[in-house]
């Protein structure tokens, strides 16, 4: 298959997921669920195959895994938010959605550093069975008991997944300050002992003009010597 197809393939897939969040809310608005669950399990479906196809062919690229994070959190709150304002109880997944995106994106900018802990992986399957259920419940309404037992458990599996970014993000922040700070003292180190180095050369080139002028001024008192002798040899005769 030609490279560039293989790199292009999950990048398309990433897209439909996005493509199909503004049908699943418009179908499920107009009472149409079935049809919205369609389009759930393809958005669901193609966000599988992009990671799946991506890692057989080794196509991950920066800006693919960019798009991929981005699309995953869109899909994630903007149907958690839908969902809210029909059962409030999702709302507890959204503000612990919502927490882990603001960490994430604080991270980034001040660190330039980005994790996907593996217990964030459970979470976002439990959080997409969730919204899952959500959408079979307006099919039926007899699921409400299990519903509420799952999504219970996803919001404490993602309160979990929060306090693990707060202090994963906040080891690698000390770490950095540490080695920051280890650098500094290198370079401070390494300044001091160019000045030092500095001094000795600039003193070494320094005590030959000196020796130079202690010969000049001995060899002028010789001569001085030899000056007034004949001086005085001169004034005798």
């Amino acid at each position: 298959m030609n490279p560039k197809l293989k790199v292009l393939i999950p990048n398309i897939l990433t897209l439909t997921k996005l493509v199909c969040i503004p049908f699943i809310i418009i179908f499920s608005i107009l009472k149409l669920n079935i049809v919205s669950l369609i389009f759930l399990f393809v958005a669901i479906i193609s966000n599988i195959l992009d990671h799946v196809m991506a890692k057989k062919w080794n196509t991950e690229t920066n800006i693919g895994t960019k798009m991929d994070y981005i699309s995953n959190e869109i899909f994630l709150v903007v149907l958690l938010l839908f969902l809210t304002t029909r059962f409030y109880v999702f709302s507890l997944m959204l503000i612990i959605e919502c927490l882990i995106v603001m960490i994430d994106l604080i991270a980034y900018y001040k660190m330039d550093l980005t994790k996907d802990l593996k217990i964030n992986i459970v979470k976002k399957v439990l959080f997409n069975t969730c919204i899952i259920l959500g959408f079979v419940y307006l099919l039926n309404r007899s699921l409400s008991h299990i519903l509420n037992g799952v999504i219970l458990m996803s919001a404490n599996i993602g309160l979990l997944t929060l306090i693990n970014y707060i202090t994963s993000y906040y080891d690698s922040y000390k770490n950095k300050e540490l080695e920051e700070s280890i650098n500094n003292d290198k370079d401070v180190e390494k300044n001091k002992r160019t000045k030092i180095y500095d001094i000795e050369e600039a003193d070494e080139k320094k005590e030959p003009e000196d020796d130079k002028d202690s010969d000049t001024k001995v060899l002028k008192k010789i001569k001085d010597i030899f000056v007034d002798d004949e001086d005085e040899e001169d004034q005798d005769d």
